[in-house]
């Protein structure tokens, strides 16, 4: 990538489904969200991350929005 910054904090991977939002801020507008299916092989912290950038990354949940 170029001029961005990569970030990611844990390794893995998983089923993800676009739905679109509900929230009462995204009302009249055409917004998704992702929705986490499920893990398709466990979710770690990446090796790179240290622990207090870990803690303040919430680790992603089964049927949580992104």
């Amino acid at each position: 990538m170029v001029g961005t910054k990569q970030y990611m904090p844990f390794r893995g991977s998983a089923l993800l489904r676009f739905e679109r939002s509900t929230l009462h801020e995204h009302r009249g507008t055409r917004t998704v969200v992702l929705r986490l299916v499920k893990f398709l092989t466990p979710l770690e912290r990446a090796d790179h991350m240290d622990d207090l950038a870990f803690s303040r990354t919430a680790m992603p949940r089964k049927e949580g929005l992104y």
